[in-house]
This record gives C-alpha cells, structure tokens and sequence, in this order.
C-alpha cells in the first residue's frame, strides 16, 4: 500500500496550484519527495503550486503535471485541470514571400535554365571530341576499289559481281581513247563481245577449235566449282565473302576447282570454251550466257 494518504476533499475556490499545494502539505509530504517520485525538477512543481505558468514548457506540458501530481495524491485531477487555464492554439504566421526564392540573382539550376552560351561551348567541346577520336581513314572517302554488283544473265537466276569498264562511263557522244594493252587472244574476244553487245551488234570471233583429247576432271559433291577450259577462257571467280578467288586466262586443257566458299560469281569470258561442274553435276551455261560471255553464280 502507499504512504501517501487520500485526500478526500479540496477547497473549491482556489487555483490549480493553490489545489496542489494544499493537498500535499494536507498529506503531509515535502516538495523534494514529490519531485523525487515524479522524477521532475524541483523549480518546476514550485512553478505549478505558485501558478507561474510562464516557467514551464507549455499548457501541455502544465495539464500533464498537473494531472500526474493529483493522481499521485489520490485526489480527482478533474477540479484541478479545470481551474488550469484554457491552453490557447498558436497562431503560426506564414510570411508572403513563402515558397519564392529570396535570391533573384542568376541561377544555373533546372528551374532557371542552363545559358545558352554553356550549351555553345559544350557542343564545340563534344565536336572537337569527336574529331579526335574518330580515326583518319574514315573521314577520308574511299577511292580506288571497284564496287562490284550482281547482274543477272540468261533466264535471270544467275548473278556475278561485274565492274563498269571506261566505255560504260563515258557520256553519249563521246570518244573514247584507250591505250593499247597486249591481251590474250580469248581476252580480246570478251572485250569485242561485250563491245557488240553494247553496241546492239553480233560479233563473230575467231576461237581455237577444241581439243579433242581434253581430259574431263573427276568430280565429287565435295567440290563447289570447277571450270575445265576446253579452250583458252578468261575466268573470273568471286567468293560469297565479296573476296577474288581468281581472275586469269584458263588455257584449253586445264582446269580450276574452288571449294572455299558455299556460293561464288562467275564469269566466263569465252563460255563456248569451258565446261562448268557445281558440285558434281554438270551446269548447262546457255540459259546464263549472252554474246558468248557467261555471268552465273554457282552454289
């Protein structure tokens, strides 16, 4: 049981704190036991029985001791909290310029924008960058490489890689003039036959007659391409990599394998001349050959 008596009663007519202090010197205990069982500083509770409200914290702060006091000297706090005054709501003033910038100077931050002058000078930054990194041989344009394309000959399935000649690309009504080139005699039919054929006309070329005794190479279906020159035949060989395999006179007797690659771009410069073997089986050059040049893509 506690030591502290009941108070039964309070004159009514008194202050909050007169109410307290009176009921603790009624139970007879001193200040220091009081602030000690409450674990609150003395000068505080001498602040609530002298109704010195200004000393403490806030009204909160007033009714919770208040109550704690009177509760701990069995007495009905309800009197008390009563005669405490009416704890009034702070006004919180909200000044004008809330949520504006105090500073109206220059600002850099998303809001204001960057200058246009910083975007500028990162730009010239970011093209020199550029220029550094990026490597010669890309600025400069590529000459010198033939650019090959697929044409299609005969019945239109057979494609090679062809290159334009100096006559393709001179302009109508223009002449022109060649230096002589010592050719083959097989290679001198392919230009006078491509010239016929550009020309509109037939060209009848003089070819060596074919030798009897050519002996026909062994095929398998291991070998993609093979050419046997029963006579003197230009060849032109292009792998599916866009690579030259070949582009040489084949004499009347020999003959060319080419396994590198699942497809090639052939052209035959005198294909009355040659005979053609994709992959074991025999390849019939008509349908593929115009003014006896024959452009076909074996595979």
């Amino acid at each position: 049981m506690s030591d502290t008596p009941t108070v039964q009663g309070v004159v009514t007519g008194l202050s909050a704190g007169e109410q307290l202090r009176t009921a603790r010197e009624a139970t007879g205990l001193h200040i220091v036991a009081l602030a000690a069982a409450l674990k609150v500083p003395v000068r505080k509770l001498e602040a609530l029985e002298a109704n010195r409200w200004e000393e403490l914290t806030d009204a909160t702060f007033v009714r919770a001791l208040a109550g704690s006091v009177a509760r701990h000297l069995k007495m009905d706090p309800a009197p008390v909290l009563q005669a405490l005054p009416a704890s009034k709501a702070a006004t919180i003033e909200v000044p004008d310029n809330l949520g504006t910038a105090s500073y109206a100077g220059p600002s850099f931050g998303l809001t204001e924008g960057i200058p246009k002058i910083v975007w500028v000078v990162l730009a010239l930054l970011v093209a020199a960058l550029a220029l550094y990194l990026v490597p010669d041989a890309a600025l400069k344009p590529i000459t010198g490489q033939a650019t090959t394309q697929p044409v299609v000959a005969g019945d239109g399935n057979a494609k090679a890689p062809t290159e334009p000649t100096v006559a393709d690309k001179a302009l109508p009504g223009q002449v022109v003039v060649e230096q002589p080139v010592t050719v083959p005699a097989a290679a001198s039919a392919v230009a006078a036959a491509d010239n016929a054929g550009a020309a509109g006309t037939s060209v009848t070329t003089s070819l060596p007659a074919a030798s009897s005794s050519a002996v026909t190479p062994v095929q398998t279906a291991n070998t993609v391409l093979t050419i046997q020159a029963t006579a003197d035949t230009w060849i032109e060989v292009v792998g599916g990599d866009g690579k030259l395999r070949a582009q040489r006179l084949l004499k009347q007797g020999e003959s060319a394998d080419f396994n590198d690659s699942p497809v090639f771009a052939v052209v035959l410069g005198n294909a009355s001349g040659a005979k053609v073997w994709v992959k074991g089986k025999p390849f019939d050059l008509v349908p593929a050959t115009k003014n006896n040049i024959a452009r076909f893509e074996a595979n």
